[in-house]
């Protein structure tokens, strides 16, 4: 059954609803017992390329903005102004729901009024792995970046068909 849910996984990607059952709101905002924190929350969740990240917020309250390490970390961003973000995802309805289709480093605030010094932004790290166990094999041994590693299997095949090459002319001039 669980090889199923993975495989199903794999077409379809999982669905993340950012902040779980409470949604994307400021924290001191959630209740006194809520407790809501967006880094706890994504450091619970796994994030594969091709899931789906959804917001769901109050409309005309809040925001979803894509924005860099820099702005996430210190909240110097003005919604009005496109410099510091890379892409507003706000949507009128309350609900915002995107495709992770790059493997890479997300960051998203409110850009409403200190919502974002308030918490109210989460990171999420999205990769290629398909399986926990392929996670772990890959966070326990270094990945091999040179170019000689990328160009070997291409050598190989040059090799190959070059010595067939050699051999084919043998058979046909043999005098040469």
């Amino acid at each position: 059954m669980w090889a199923i849910a993975e495989v199903t996984r794999g077409v379809q990607g999982a669905d993340h609803i950012v902040g779980a059952n409470r949604g994307w709101q400021v924290p001191a905002d959630a209740g006194p017992d809520a407790h809501l924190n967006y880094t706890v929350w994504a450091s619970k969740e796994t994030f594969l390329l091709d899931d789906e990240l959804t917001f769901n917020y109050q409309r005309n309250v809040h925001s979803v903005f894509e924005v860099n390490y820099s702005t996430f970390v210190n909240c110097s961003f003005s919604m009005w102004y496109g410099n510091d973000w890379i892409y507003n995802w706000t949507n009128r309805g309350g609900k915002t729901k995107l495709i992770l289709n790059e493997s890479r480093p997300y960051y998203f605030a409110c850009g409403m009024g200190d919502h974002c010094r308030q918490g109210m932004k989460v990171a999420i790290n999205v990769t290629h792995n398909t399986t926990k166990n392929s996670t772990s094999n890959l966070s326990s041994k270094p990945k091999d970046t040179s170019l000689a590693s990328s160009h070997m299997p291409l050598l190989g095949t040059l090799i190959w068909s070059q010595l067939l090459l050699f051999l084919f002319v043998r058979l046909l001039y043999p005098s040469i």
